[in-house]
């Protein structure tokens, strides 16, 4: 079975499709993809609704915070439960949005599901407090500590001393830019590439922060900031390569890079980049 041959329309090429001895009709196909698509987005709900209470705390049992203690959350459940309902019953609406009712079944197999994910990370957490001195546990300790030495106490002096430079780069940028004694269209790109500097000193000042003040660290957050840090870099090469192609091309046609490259053009460089 294979999408290019099935579940789609007639007009679009969509033929019968045979299956333990049934055939089934290109709308019966179409029906089947539609359910399929209502199941997946009740599993990624259930699993979200669950996700949730398990994840207030990395040692301490849902029981013990209270699953009603948070008005939010408990709003933000019900919301997205009823949205859901929405999504997959109310007819028209569930046409429009791709989606088809599904099979009893199919709620029991993801509420199932999503109950021993959460047994699991129950009796993970009673081992935790249980057994705090456990290998596991031995594990987390130690790299929390890494987290603090290369994310925290190395990379804050540093990101702290770059931001100044920075700073004081792109100020110097500027003023040079405003009294015409540089090269707009060449400086304009180092005033650009020097903001994702910025911004690459800030994030990396900030996650420190934060992983020194946590006492535990969510890795997931840390992993989304370092995400954007190296993004941030990855931007400035850009702004790198972008200026030593102009340079390139200033000396190997200077007529044309007159003509053809004017600040206009170089804004629009910094847009795509």
């Amino acid at each position: 079975m294979s999408a290019l041959d099935h579940w789609k329309p007639v007009k679009e090429g969509g033929t019968i499709f045979y299956s333990n001895g049934r055939n089934f009709t290109v709308d019966e196909q179409l029906y089947i993809g539609r359910q399929a698509c209502s199941a997946w987005q009740v599993g990624i709900v259930f699993s979200q609704v669950f996700h949730i209470f398990s994840t207030r705390s990395l040692r301490q049992s849902m029981f013990t915070h209270g699953p009603f203690r948070n008005k939010s959350s408990i709003i933000a459940v019900l919301c997205e439960l009823v949205l859901l309902g929405i999504f997959v019953y109310v007819p028209y609406i569930n046409e429009f949005l791709g989606g088809a009712p599904v099979p009893a079944a199919c709620w029991g197999i993801v509420a199932a599901v999503s109950i021993f994910i959460f047994c699991y990370n129950e009796l993970r957490k009673f081992c935790i407090r249980k057994w705090p001195q456990n290998r596991i546990q031995r594990i987390q300790t130690e790299l929390n500590r890494v987290y603090d030495v290369y994310y925290g106490w190395l990379a804050l002096p540093l990101a702290s001393i770059a931001l100044v430079i920075t700073i004081i780069f792109i100020i110097s940028i500027f003023r040079a830019i405003r009294l015409h004694r540089v090269s707009r269209k060449s400086y304009v790109l180092l005033l650009n590439r020097s903001i994702g500097d910025l911004l690459a000193c800030t994030v990396a000042i900030s996650n420190g922060i934060y992983i020194l003040l946590e006492d535990e660290v969510n890795r997931d957050i840390v992993q989304l900031v370092d995400t954007f840090y190296t993004a941030s870099y990855w931007s400035a090469m850009v702004s790198y390569v972008s200026l030593s192609l102009l340079k390139l091309y200033a000396v190997a046609r200077p007529f044309k890079y007159r003509k053809n490259m004017n600040m206009k053009r170089c804004i629009h460089l910094i847009y795509i980049r």
